[in-house]
């Protein structure tokens, strides 16, 4: 997209990856939303943040509202409980944000609760721009890459193997016809 009024050049690069957000899963299955998660402590802690989010259950609380509970914290990771096949249901965790610093370890106390399984590592995009011994990695948090082209805003959408090539040129045709 253009987003300014960038000057005439041409880039190439390479998408060698994707920005993803972590996810996470609980090991440990149970019946639906409603069944009691049971009385303990619940963990998130994030990245590097050595002080991690914690949720107290009582013996009547149920995964719905841990999943609410956990939504609604401000700790930036949204939760939801997840029917596998119609009798059995898992507790899953994602990241709100991509990049490598969405990263979270999540365990609780409550034997359901104790340990999740990676579905999705929190990644940072990277793109390459040229070959070879000088060829330059770019890594951002995000999809986004604002930065490559002054006036230029690009949309990471899938990986490449081959260059991709960027082009911002003057319509000459259409300022002939205008005139």
């Amino acid at each position: 997209a253009v987003t300014g009024s960038p000057a005439p050049g041409t880039v190439s690069f390479t998408v060698d990856q994707l920005a993803q957000a972590h996810q996470v899963v609980s090991a440990t299955t149970f019946g639906s939303a409603s069944d009691l998660v049971g009385a303990g402590t619940f963990s998130i802690a994030l990245g590097s943040n050595p002080v991690p989010f914690t949720f107290t259950t009582t013996a009547g609380t149920t995964y719905g509202q841990l999943a609410q509970q956990i939504a609604s914290s401000g700790a930036g990771i949204s939760a939801s409980v997840v029917s596998v096949d119609g009798t059995t249901s898992k507790l899953v965790l994602t990241a709100r944000t991509t990049g490598a610093s969405s990263a979270f370890t999540a365990s609780g106390t409550q034997p359901a609760l104790a340990s999740f399984n990676l579905l999705q590592q929190g990644q940072d995009s990277k793109i390459t721009i040229g070959t070879g011994a000088n060829a330059v990695q770019l890594s951002r948090s995000g999809n986004q890459v604002n930065d490559l082209m002054p006036g230029v805003s690009l949309n990471l959408q899938a990986t490449s193997s081959t260059p991709v090539t960027i082009t911002v040129q003057q319509d000459v045709a259409s300022m002939v016809n205008a005139v």
